[in-house]
């Protein structure tokens, strides 16, 4: 496995980040419009949606909400791990949180833009915008076109 793991400060507290972690209704406002869904339960299953298309599905392996979240995506097809994805979340003082993210791949998988992942977030809860624009229009088959 290959890790990469980055951490920023974020005007928020650990119940607001949690709720951007695990809304779907947030998540495809920050996340490269990903919606994630799950229970978020240790064993619960996870799905990664783009648009309609199920392009992940996984699962918890750690939720101390709010401030511990960990799951793994899988490719869907295969049943292959893709790749693991932990959130550490520390207030540091009151309404700054510490968010670390740590990305473990394959090392025939593409990196995770963890960077570019917790800039998004950071300027969605701290501005209410997003930082990346939105990916292009899914064609038919669900995948961008």
């Amino acid at each position: 496995m290959r890790s990469a793991a980055a951490q920023v400060d974020i005007a928020a507290t650990p119940a607001t980040l949690w709720a951007a972690l695990t809304s779907p209704d947030q998540t495809r406002l920050w996340l490269s419009g990903l919606t994630i869904t799950s229970a978020w339960q240790p064993g619960a299953r996870v799905d990664a949606y783009y648009g309609s298309a199920n392009i992940a599905t996984g699962a918890v392996v750690v939720a101390d909400e709010p401030s511990r979240l960990i799951y793994r995506l899988d490719e869907p097809r295969t049943g292959d791990i893709d790749c693991w994805l932990g959130w550490d979340l520390k207030e540091t003082e009151p309404g700054i949180t510490r968010v670390t993210l740590t990305a473990d791949t394959l090392p025939h998988d593409p990196p995770v833009d963890i960077i570019r992942i917790l800039s998004d977030l950071k300027t969605y809860l701290e501005t209410g915008r997003r930082l990346s624009h939105p990916p292009p229009t899914a064609g038919p088959s669900g995948q961008p076109a």
